[in-house]
């Protein structure tokens, strides 16, 4: 079957319409593949340290045993995965400090991951608690060890800021 000059055109350029639209979209993903970054958790950055090491990350998880380190004049909290941990919509609390367990170096394991301790100087945010998840965004400074520059609080979907009395 012989295709006519006219449909030949069409399809060549219906084809290249496609190519450059492909080659377009490759092109704008890679532009944003430096400037898009999703948070890990801790269990990615224990798996693949050296991958993380060298750059900054946002560290993702579940705050636990927060404290201030008055030597070091910093907040330190630990960072572990919540994986799973919502049963019909509602966060499920935990207290994880009786269920871990202290490897021979020292480093805190438990069932559902790893945990990173997290050292932040600077003002928390307000809702920023034991708990809750939260986002520190910053470097590792060894293997489970993480210096944020910033620390962002995460809130459900429901959370409504306080309105303040107006008197008229």
């Amino acid at each position: 079957m012989k295709i006519g000059s006219r449909p030949r055109k069409r399809i060549i350029i219906m084809g290249l319409l496609l190519i450059s639209s492909g080659i377009g979209v490759m092109l704008i993903l890679r532009s944003f593949e430096d400037k898009i970054t999703y948070y890990v958790t801790p269990s990615e950055i224990a798996l693949n340290y050296k991958k993380f090491s060298t750059k900054e990350v946002k560290l993702g998880g579940l705050v636990k045993n927060l404290h201030f380190d008055r030597e070091k004049e910093e907040f330190v909290f630990d960072m572990i995965n919540l994986n799973d941990m919502q049963m019909n919509g509602r966060q499920i609390q935990l207290d994880l400090r009786d269920e871990t367990s202290s490897g021979s170096d020292g480093y805190q394991s438990h069932p559902s991951g790893a945990i990173i301790k997290v050292a932040y100087k600077g003002i928390l945010p307000a809702l920023f608690k034991e708990g809750q998840m939260a986002i520190a965004v910053g470097r590792l400074t060894s293997e489970y060890e993480f210096t944020a520059r910033e620390v962002l609080a995460k809130h459900d979907e429901n959370y409504r800021p306080p309105v303040p009395n107006q008197r008229l």
